[in-house]
C-alpha cells in the first residue's frame, strides 16, 4: 500500500488528462494579457534663472496652450512652463548635434541657427 491509496483520489485515464489539458490550454489563450505598469520616469527639481521675457513667453504660451483645448483636460495632462522645457530638451537631443564640438551657448545658439549672421 501507498500513501495515494489513502487520498480518495481516482487515477485519472489518458483520455481524461489529455482533456484537462486541453480545458486549461484553452482558458490561458482567453485570459487577457496583462502587462505590468509602466514605471514612471523619477523627476528631478532644478532651480534655474530665466530672464524676465523667457518666464513671461513659458508662462503666456502654457496659458495658451490649455486654453486652446475645448474639452476637460485631467490635471495630469495640462500643459506648464515646466512641460515646454522638457519639450525644449527633447528637441535638443534630438537636434543631431555634435556636443563634442559645442563651445559654449553663444556657440550652441550659431549651430542651431538661433544667432545672426553679423
Amino acid at each position: 500500500m501507498s500513501l495515494s491509496d489513502f487520498s480518495g483520489l481516482e487515477e485519472r485515464g489518458p483520455d481524461e488528462t489529455q482533456e484537462a489539458e486541453a480545458v486549461s490550454a484553452q482558458v490561458e489563450q482567453a485570459l487577457p494579457v496583462v502587462k505590468p505598469p509602466l514605471k514612471k520616469p523619477r523627476k528631478k527639481t532644478i532651480q534655474t534663472e530665466l530672464s524676465l521675457e523667457h518666464h513671461r513667453w513659458l508662462v503666456e504660451t502654457a496659458e495658451q496652450i490649455r486654453s486652446n483645448s475645448t474639452e476637460p483636460t485631467p490635471p495630469d495632462q495640462r500643459c506648464y512652463p515646466q512641460h515646454l522645457i522638457s519639450v525644449a530638451i527633447d528637441m535638443l537631443q534630438a537636434s543631431g548635434l555634435d556636443w563634442t564640438r559645442v563651445q559654449g551657448v553663444k556657440n550652441l545658439r550659431k549651430q542651431l541657427g538661433l544667432e545672426p549672421n553679423p
